[in-house]
């Protein structure tokens, strides 16, 4: 007859791999991190490896979403954080690789582009932050 220890091995197996899987995905998906004012910046799980270079105003979307407002005629386009990006008071951000920056500041952000569509199914990014054109993925550093 076996004892309980070894009866538990299986069971304790298969809840260690269902816990690794669900880490895994939900670990794709951006964290957004919120100021009391309502500023949401999303923060990504892991770095992308892009080298583009988007330089402008940082602002917010209407939905309170950190974002940045370039080009002629002005575009806004919402911003994916490093990771280890924090918030530093109530509207001030810290990205890795730069110091704080507020709403309002030049920045020249180093990451790449993606289009929603073509986003793999377990990203998704907040209905404040939702964005039906390209979103900016920074990397650490610029």
């Amino acid at each position: 007859m076996r004892n309980a220890r070894d009866r538990a091995g299986p069971r304790l197996a298969a809840i260690v791999a269902v816990t690794a899987v669900t880490v895994t995905i939900a670990g794709c998906s951006p964290r957004v991190l919120e100021s009391p004012s309502g500023l949401l910046v999303p923060v990504a799980a892991e770095y992308n490896g892009m080298e583009a270079l988007l330089e402008g105003e940082l602002a917010t979307t209407s939905g309170g979403c950190l974002a940045v407002r370039w080009g002629e005629p002005a575009t806004v386009t919402v911003i994916v954080t490093a990771p280890g990006t924090r918030l530093e008071g109530d509207s001030a951000v810290v990205m890795p690789g730069h110091e704080s920056l507020t709403v309002g500041d030049t920045v020249a952000l180093g990451g790449g582009f993606r289009n929603p569509d073509d986003w793999p199914e377990n990203i998704a990014l907040p209905a404040e932050c939702d964005s039906e054109t390209e979103v900016f993925f920074v990397n650490s550093g610029g």
